[in-house]
C-alpha cells in the first residue's frame, strides 16, 4: 500500500500555513466516496471536502450558503472536479472558478470517464491543470489518485483567503 506523505515546504515570513485542504466535486456517490476514502486511508491529516454540484463547490469557495461561517483562513490546495456534473458542466465550473483572481491560482484537475480530445483540450484552455480518468481498472485509478495528489500537495502552496497580492477579497485588481 503507498502511503501519501506531505512535505512542509521552508516557510518564510509572511508565509500562510499550507493547505491541507481537497475540494472535491464529484456528482457520483460511490466515485466521491472511494476517493475520500482513498484520502482518509493515507492521509489523515488532509481534510478533503465534498460537494456534489457546482453550487455547493461555489459556496464552500466563497464562503455563501451554508458555508457563510467557514472559518478557514485558505482556499483548498487542490480541487479534483468531475467533468460531468447535474447543473452546470464541470468546464464551465473551471471556468467560473477561473475567472476570480483569489481562486484561479488553485491547481484543478479534472475528473473524467475518458480523454476525449476535444473535452481536454477545451479543459486546458480554460485553466485544467491536469486530468485524472475513472480507469475500470479500481487500483489503477486508487494509484492515479495517491500520484495526483502526492504532485499537487506537495507542489502547491496555500492560497490566502484575502487573495493574491494586488487584489482585494472580491477579486478586484488593487491599483
Amino acid at each position: 500500500m503507498v502511503r501519501l506523505l506531505l512535505l512542509q515546504r521552508q516557510r518564510f515570513p509572511g508565509d500562510t500555513v499550507m493547505s491541507r485542504d481537497v475540494l472535491l466535486v464529484e456528482a457520483n456517490p460511490s466515485v466521491s466516496k472511494l476517493i475520500f476514502n482513498i484520502f482518509h486511508d493515507q492521509v489523515p491529516e488532509v481534510h478533503v471536502q465534498v460537494a456534489a454540484t457546482s453550487s455547493d463547490a461555489l459556496d464552500y469557495l466563497f464562503r455563501t450558503g451554508p458555508f457563510v461561517n467557514r472559518n478557514s483562513p485558505v482556499f483548498p490546495a487542490l480541487i479534483m472536479l468531475d467533468l460531468n456534473l447535474p447543473q452546470t458542466s464541470g468546464l464551465s465550473l473551471l471556468e467560473i472558478i477561473k475567472t476570480y483572481a483569489r481562486t484561479r491560482v488553485i491547481p484543478i484537475v479534472m475528473i473524467a470517464e475518458s480523454t476525449d480530445t476535444y473535452s481536454v483540450s477545451d479543459g486546458y484552455r480554460r485553466g485544467a491543470s491536469a486530468w485524472l480518468v475513472k480507469s475500470g481498472d479500481r487500483q489503477r485509478f486508487i494509484n492515479d489518485v495517491i500520484h495526483t495528489a502526492i504532485y499537487w500537495m506537495k507542489v502547491n502552496g496555500a492560497v490566502p483567503a484575502e487573495g493574491p497580492t494586488g487584489t482585494g477579497s472580491d477579486g478586484s485588481v488593487k491599483a
